[in-house]
C-alpha cells in the first residue's frame, strides 16, 4: 500500500467514525418540556394531615409560635426539640 493511499484509508475511516459520533450524540425524537402540574399543588407534609385546609395568609413563624405534641410520647417529644432545634438558628427565635 503507498503512502498516499494509506492516508486516503486514514482519511476515509475517521471520516466513518466521526459521523458515526455525530449520529449518536443527536437525539432520536424531539425533546418537549415538562407536561404542567393540573390544579394547584399540594403541599408535602410528612406524616400527611388528615385533613389541609389552604388559606390566603402565608403561614409565618412569630416569637410566640409553638411546638405542640402529646406530652406522654417520648418519641414524639423528642423529634419535637429536634425540629425546635433546626428552626431556632434560622428564624433567630431562641
Amino acid at each position: 500500500m503507498t503512502h498516499t493511499r494509506a492516508r486516503h484509508s486514514l482519511r476515509l475511516v475517521i471520516l466513518v467514525l466521526s459521523t458515526a459520533a455525530f449520529a449518536a450524540c443527536r437525539p432520536s425524537r424531539g425533546v418537549s418540556a415538562p407536561a404542567p402540574v393540573a390544579g394547584p399543588a399540594q403541599p408535602r407534609i410528612v406524616p400527611e394531615p388528615v385533613s389541609l385546609t389552604a388559606g390566603s395568609d402565608p403561614f409565618v413563624l412569630t416569637d410566640s409560635s409553638s411546638i405542640v405534641v402529646d406530652p406522654g410520647n417520648a418519641e414524639v417529644s423528642r423529634t419535637a426539640e429536634q425540629l425546635a432545634l433546626i428552626l431556632r438558628p434560622s428564624t433567630g427565635f431562641a
